[in-house]
This record gives structure tokens, sequence and C-alpha cells, in this order.
């Protein structure tokens, strides 16, 4: 007998959950005052434009110089447009500026730095969310977790599935969590979220951690609280 329970999910730190979106440069910029990132429709910025500024636009829009287009953008953007204001880390906004200074368009700067991945997230009120699926996914491996400790698995040179399977004594048609279903979390008041840097940290202490922690940079939107 299925039995519905409510839940309410508590955010303890920072938390990023795919969506495979981004922020485009054609619908963003970062207000250095208020060190905000200022979220619009692209379509609203372009009606705002006069005839000599869209001609301008089609004309950046055509090339393929991404440096052109987020000055002109900076440039061009007016405050009444409607928008969505969003919390920045202030290495963001010290890489925004940078990026805006540059004198000469460099592909790679420009464009694979400067990726802002977002959360999951409503696409018609834009308000983010917890997906039940990447709930359900969290329980499922702790329960793993917990039955692998329990059974004091400390090894396993096999393929993961064939852990899964042992670990939950069969396959998809037996797993207990087939019948666990969770609905998208939504927040009950305005969730927090901010725009930050993912910092590539080893779990293992390294002599050499200047090396171990190397990696290309990563800017995500995430939920605080």
């Amino acid at each position: 007998m299925e039995k519905p329970i409510k839940i309410r999910l508590h955010v303890l730190s920072p938390m990023h959950i795919g969506c495979d979106d981004v922020y485009e440069p054609t619908s963003f910029v970062i207000d250095e005052n208020k060190k905000k990132l200022i979220s619009f429709d692209p379509l609203d910025f372009i009606k705002a434009l006069t005839a000599d500024q869209r001609n301008e636009f089609i004309k950046i829009c055509s090339g393929d110089n991404l440096l052109s287009l987020y000055k002109f953008i900076k440039r061009n953007f007016k405050p009444n447009i409607t928008n969505r204001e969003v919390d920045i880390a202030s290495g963001l906004l010290a890489h925004y500026k940078k990026v805006i200074q540059m004198s000469s368009y460099d592909k790679n700067a420009v464009i694979n730095q400067f990726t802002i991945h977002r959360t999951s997230y409503n696409t018609q009120s834009n308000v983010v969310y917890i997906p039940g699926s990447s709930l359900k996914g969290s329980m499922r491996t702790a329960y793993l977790n917990l039955v692998a400790n329990v059974r004091n698995i400390e090894t396993w040179k096999g393929k993961a599935i064939e852990l899964e399977r042992d670990l939950l004594q069969g396959s998809f048609e037996t797993d207990p969590f087939r019948m666990v279903k969770i609905s998208d979390l939504a927040p009950i008041d305005k969730a927090n979220i901010k725009i930050v840097y993912a910092v590539n940290k080893k779990k293992k202490i390294s002599d050499r951690a200047l090396l171990a922690e190397r990696g290309p940079q990563q800017i995500f939107e995430v939920i605080e609280d």
C-alpha cells in the first residue's frame, strides 16, 4: 500500500544540481556596484535597442567575436529591462572585469573560462528546485554504502553494476528503491542562490598539493539555503 510522506529538506552546504544549462553571454551582465549577476530575457534586451543599436548587434552576432558581444550588451543594457539578480563570488566580479577590459579577442579565455553552469530550475518561473530523482539517487547511494560497510566490503575489482546487484541482492526488478517515488522539492520561501567557483580538493593530502589540485576552473550556480 502506497503511503505518501511529507518531507522538508534543509540545505546545509552549497549545492549544485546540473541541468545542462548555462547563463548565455546574451542573457546577463554583472553589476559592479551591486556585485550581482543580472539575468534577463535576450528578446527583452533586443526590444529595448534603437534601430542603429540593432544593426550593430546583428553585425556583431554575424561574426564569432564573443568579446565584442559581451561589451555591447554591457554597454547597452538598461536597468528597466525585466531581470533577475543573483549574488556572485568576489572572484567572479574580478574575472568579469578582466574579460570586459580585454583589448583583443581570445576565444579560449572568453568562452572556455567564463561558462556559468546553472543549477536545476523551473524554466517557466526561473525558481530553483531540487529534483526528486537527485534526492532518490543520493538516498540509494547512502543505502549502498551502508550495506557495503555492514558487509565490510573495502575493495571491489569487478564492475560497479555487479557490486550494486550483489549489495541489493538482485537487479532492477528486485531493487527496493524501485518502490520509492520522490517528488521534486520546491522552496517554501525565496531560495538563496549564489554563483561561485568550484575548488578542486583531493581527499588525500599530497606533497605535491599544487599539482594535485590543478584543473580547469568551473563556475557554478548553487543553492545556499
